[in-house]
């Protein structure tokens, strides 16, 4: 698995613009610390209300991470400025919500569905 990361690292910092790649490093470490803290919270046994749970969702969901892939394998590099436009974000955080939302509801209709038949 390490030589796998290590060759994925390697080509995708040859390959990507160099404010992807900024971006797409500083996503995964941010994915990390979230996974991290959703590990704990189930480990403590705290559930988040929505407002809280919406960010915590958005960042552990890999969404974003592939959002970025996007970019790394369409050859583009887009400009910091283009993340400070509201359109585009707007655009953006509906994408993640689409994809996080609709995981979410598949995850709970299997966990009732599994308990149903128990």
């Amino acid at each position: 698995m390490l030589l796998i990361f290590t060759r994925f690292r390697a080509r995708f910092l040859r390959l990507a613009g160099p404010k992807n790649a900024r971006r797409f490093v500083d996503l995964c470490e941010t994915y990390t610390q979230c996974v991290g803290k959703e590990a704990e919270l189930r480990e403590s046994g705290r559930v988040l209300g929505v407002n809280e749970f919406i960010p915590l969702r958005r960042q552990n969901s890999a969404v974003l991470l592939c959002f970025s892939l996007v970019e790394y394998i369409l050859g583009i590099d887009l400009d910091d400025n283009v993340y400070g436009d509201k359109v585009f974000m707007d655009a953006y955080w509906a994408a993640c919500d689409y994809v996080c939302w609709a995981n979410v509801r598949t995850y709970i209709y299997n966990w009732t569905t599994k308990a149903d038949c128990e």
